[in-house]
């Protein structure tokens, strides 16, 4: 996150594409709270940081380009994918209620 933050600050990110992801398969109740947060981390926090890091900058050249790879899991529930479904359906959620806002400082 730091690097990207930095790399944007000096030259400027008109392209984001979060494409990362921990895969889950798992059944709940056998996945400590440590693995959850795990999975939550890469697949949502993640995303959170390196949109934080390129805003400020695309927000400024009034431009920009975030694409968030996501998975059918964000759509639809799969058994004993809960967790992994969960952080996609998460991601899903933020996407959708950025772009609203987002498209007023023409970034996609």
């Amino acid at each position: 996150m730091l690097s990207a933050f930095y790399i944007c600050s000096f030259f400027g990110c008109s392209y984001l594409v979060n494409n990362a992801g921990l895969g889950c398969f798992a059944i709940l109740e056998c996945m400590t709270m440590e693995q959850v947060k795990q999975v939550f981390e890469v697949n949502f926090f993640g995303v959170v940081r390196l949109i934080q890091a390129v805003l400020p900058g695309m927000k400024a050249r009034q431009g920009g380009y975030i694409v968030n790879v996501s998975s059918m899991a964000g759509e639809l529930g799969v058994p004993f994918s809960d967790i992994y479904c969960a952080s996609k359906f998460a991601m899903g959620g933020l996407t959708e209620s950025l772009a609203p806002v987002l498209r007023q400082f023409n970034i996609m």
